[in-house]
């Protein structure tokens, strides 16, 4: 997407340029652009405008962030924009109830926002990490059932003090990073803490770690464990609601 990519004077000097080899190539220069598929690819047949349309329109997508935390003033190396709150707005409240289609979203419209704006919207949305592209309801319902027992793995190993960093995620095909105080308190809640956040506050002091707030190590114990209360309601009001639409099964 140049238009996002690229400085209002870049984008001038580009216009004013013949289409050519110089002025692909001063575009890559700009964009970093490091490998050209369109060039060194053989045989491949680009599709139409309509096709493009007809795929992202039936592709299923989900939140990457809770919908509250996506502002829709967004920093892109153009500089800072303000996303119309008419179009990108309805995106993200319909996938904050759940991953959907482009369709689903024309239909829940009403036919107020065009199927094309929509097209548009989306892939801003996936660049500004907001959303990823998901599988489809299919894919991610065979995938749920391997995925939990994998699941049930990884938060057992965190408890246990090994380096997980990921869960897999059946709606996207593929994992997600939660935070690391997410994993572990997410982890005992699966051990069958009646209180993960004190069970993950003992876990780190028996490991020899404490509690960080703001770039801080809390040394006061009272206040390292009231931190982790804090930042366990918090994680299950908005983020463990997240993690299970992405598909993080088993948590």
């Amino acid at each position: 997407m140049p238009d996002l990519s690229l400085p209002q004077a870049a984008r001038e000097i580009l216009n004013a340029m013949p289409p050519g080899p110089r002025r692909e190539t001063l575009k890559d220069y700009w964009l970093n652009t490091q490998f050209r598929r369109d060039i060194f690819s053989r045989g491949a047949i680009p599709l139409t405008q309509a096709e493009q349309s007809r795929i992202a329109l039936a592709t299923r997508y989900c939140l990457r962030v809770p919908a509250a935390r996506c502002q829709l003033k967004v920093k892109l190396p153009l500089g800072e924009v303000e996303l119309r709150e008419a179009i990108y707005r309805p995106i993200l409240e319909r996938l904050g109830r759940g991953p959907a289609t482009l369709q689903d979203i024309v239909n829940d419209a009403g036919g107020q926002v065009k199927p094309a704006e929509l097209v548009a919207a989306i892939g801003v949305l996936i660049a500004v990490n907001y959303v990823f592209a998901a599988v489809s309801a299919e894919q991610e319902q065979a995938a749920r059932i391997g995925s939990a027992a994998l699941n049930r793995v990884l938060l057992r190993r965190v408890t246990e003090g090994r380096g997980v960093s990921v869960l897999a995620a059946a709606a996207v095909g593929s994992g997600v990073t939660p935070d690391g105080g997410d994993l572990l308190m997410l982890g005992m809640a699966q051990a069958g803490h009646a209180d993960p956040a004190q069970a993950s506050f003992q876990a780190l002091k028996s490991g020899g770690r404490k509690v960080i707030k703001d770039g801080r190590e809390l040394d006061n114990d009272q206040e390292g464990l009231a931190e982790l209360q804090r930042l366990y309601s918090v994680m299950v009001e908005e983020r463990l609601p997240l993690l299970r639409a992405q598909g993080v099964a088993g948590v």
